[in-house]
């Protein structure tokens, strides 16, 4: 069974340190081995301080500030190869409007799984994601339709457990 766990809590990814701690905490060298890390519309230099800034360019440095998501693998899917293609695509589809990042953790097991950050604010407009019924359901449907090209179904959406104090599984 492959997973979408959307990683969030009340009160959490509010404060100025929220894009810089989550964006490092998901490319750390010992969760992302290998660094199978990939962005879109972001400084690779600066994953981070190229999503602030676009805040604050458009004066949303308020609120929520980014969305983080994991796709998680059974034991059985450990072909890179195509968890690397389908990170890319993913980044791809919600590049089209917010900057991405994705890191690959191979740190835990049995199975590997895909962390997604992106800015709550779009590159393009300045509107915000908000993270409706709607929007929530069109994301799933995105990457569902990612994973179906490669032959990886069904992707089922599990509730992310506020009262955990493990947010980055």
């Amino acid at each position: 069974m492959i997973t979408f766990k959307e990683i969030a809590a009340a009160g959490k990814y509010h404060d100025d340190n929220a894009i810089p701690d989550v964006v490092n905490y998901i490319t750390r060298e010992d969760k992302a081995v290998h660094r199978y890390i990939f962005g879109t519309k972001v400084d690779a230099t600066d994953i981070a301080g190229s999503m602030v800034a676009v805040s604050e360019y458009y004066g949303k440095n308020s609120q929520i500030r980014l969305h983080h998501f994991a796709v998680s693998f059974p034991k059985e899917q450990s072909d890179i190869e195509v968890l690397i293609q389908i990170a890319k695509e993913v980044c791809a589809y919600i590049g089209t409007v917010y900057q991405v990042v994705a890191a690959i953790h191979e740190d835990r097991k049995p199975g590997l799984h895909i962390h997604f950050v992106f800015n709550a604010v779009s590159y393009v407009n300045g509107y915000k994601y908000h993270g409706s019924k709607g929007d929530y359901r069109e994301l799933i449907e995105g990457i569902s339709s990612i994973l179906y090209r490669h032959k990886l179904y069904p992707l089922v959406p599990v509730k992310y457990r506020a009262d955990s104090h493990n947010l980055h599984e």
